[in-house]
């Protein structure tokens, strides 16, 4: 008599398989991926009684071979969580990380009328600011019009309509109005720093995203030359850190321009975000 396989042996082997390709949680991801497509339900045990029917077999091997290449979790299933919601997200959008949550974290026992996020991508940042009622109206920005294409879809499906999103770029364009909170985390990663990221990162997301295509500097010194024009007085800007090799030089160039900044850790204790009130 044929014994059948169960889903819970089929994803053990499956996930020792892709253990030897470098990934460590494939076992909680093929069971994250099976739960996506309710195949299996959150919170009950997989157990060896529960047989692997053959669509079961199916979506496992789909999700075997498109993580064997090295194409992400969250492109995968087409979502990225930040702050608890998963955000729609695709190769045209960064992958939201948990490190950058300590930018809402930083201001969610405030208020604030006005806020402006500067490189939205999916519109994380910009949404959150709104679900969590830290801002009455955001507007955010991004220069890629594929990635506003997905932050207006996020806004749907969060319904928030005090948020707006407009292309524009930083570098070369300011604002006519100022706001009360600016978030940025913008293209921090140097160019030689970019050549040693993992191929998953290189190859998936988005590179304008990531590096500035020079010195890892340039968002930095437009935000420094520009804040004033655009904060309000008694205003807070918060940007993300990353690059740890460079942050001695943000500091200084916002020193130089006559900011006092503060340095938050996130939960790696990593420097992740500074912050200035003007």
């Amino acid at each position: 008599m044929k014994v059948s396989l169960s889903i819970n042996s089929l994803i053990h082997s499956t996930a020792e398989k892709l253990q030897n390709h470098g990934i460590t949680n494939a076992k909680n991801e093929i069971i994250w991926y099976l739960q996506h497509l309710k195949i299996l339900e959150k919170h009950k045990p997989y157990l060896n009684s529960i047989s692997a029917n053959y669509k079961v077999q199916y979506f496992i091997r789909k999700f075997y071979l498109k993580r064997k290449q090295g194409i992400p979790f969250q492109h995968i299933i087409g979502y990225g969580n930040f702050y608890g919601r998963d955000f729609l997200i695709n190769e045209y959008t960064l992958i939201p990380r948990a490190e950058t949550e300590v930018l809402i974290d930083i201001v969610k026992e405030k208020t604030f009328q006005k806020a402006l996020d500067i490189g939205t991508g999916s519109g994380v940042l910009a949404l959150t600011l709104s679900i969590e009622k830290i801002a009455n109206e955001v507007l955010a920005t991004d220069i890629s019009s594929f990635a506003i294409e997905v932050a207006e879809k996020n806004k749907i499906h969060f319904q928030t309509p005090n948020v707006s999103f407009k292309l524009h770029n930083i570098l070369t364009e300011s604002f006519n109005e100022k706001y009360d909170l600016i978030l940025s985390n913008p293209p921090y990663v140097t160019l030689s720093e970019y050549s040693n990221l993992a191929k998953q990162i290189k190859e998936y997301e988005p590179k304008i995203a990531l590096t500035d295509f020079k010195d890892g500097l340039t968002f930095y010194a437009r935000f420094a030359k520009i804040l004033r024009d655009i904060l309000n007085p008694g205003g807070i800007f918060i940007c993300e850190l990353g690059s740890s090799s460079i942050n001695s030089q943000i500091l200084k160039i916002f020193k130089n321009k006559g900011f006092t900044t503060k340095i938050y850790k996130d939960l790696n204790s990593d420097d992740r975000a500074l912050k200035i009130n003007l």
